[in-house]
């Protein structure tokens, strides 16, 4: 997964660093730890869960032998 997303160390942001693909990854689970610099030094560990929402990346397609098809002027919408 590190690969998939990078943490800004100097904000804290966390950031994609490409394309994730839902068939591939749907969920990204991942700890954060923070750490201060104080004496001693505190910290604080949190859990992120982040759901990877599909999109229509595949372009559609005819099933069969369809080559030509014609719509009337006057269709009905979702027809």
């Amino acid at each position: 997964m590190a690969n998939l997303i990078h943490l800004e160390e100097q904000t804290g942001e966390v950031v994609v660093s490409g394309r994730i693909d839902h068939e591939q990854t749907a969920w990204l689970n991942f700890s954060i730890k923070a750490t201060d610099s104080g004496v001693p030094p505190r910290a604080s560990m949190v859990e992120v869960f982040v759901q990877v929402l599909d999109e229509n990346d595949n372009n559609p397609v005819f099933v069969g032998d369809v080559t030509n098809v014609t719509v009337p002027e006057d269709a009905a919408v979702g027809k």
